[in-house]
């Protein structure tokens, strides 16, 4: 039974990874050629248009370091474990 078992397992794993290397080949993208033709074929959504640099940015706390001349993450007891592993 336990042979069995092992068996059907390895056969199935052997058929799923033969398919996906498989798939990852036939699916694979071509050469990329950056040019203004490629780009025009690419469609987009509508909202794209419209958007803005907030979507690709978040200004949250993380960035506060970054900007502040004097490390204020270690001199707040509240913030220090928190801000430690961003700075």
């Amino acid at each position: 039974m336990i042979k069995f078992l092992v068996r059907t397992l390895f056969a199935t794993l052997s058929v799923t990874v033969f398919l996906n290397l498989f798939a990852s080949v036939a699916l694979a993208q071509r050469s990329y050629e950056p040019t203004t033709e490629s780009l025009s074929k690419h469609e987009v959504p509508d909202w794209f248009k419209d958007a803005k640099l907030g979507i690709f940015i978040h200004w949250g706390a993380y960035s506060v370091p970054g900007l502040c001349t004097t490390n204020w993450g270690t001199e707040q007891s509240r913030c220090r474990a928190w801000l430690g592993i961003l700075v």
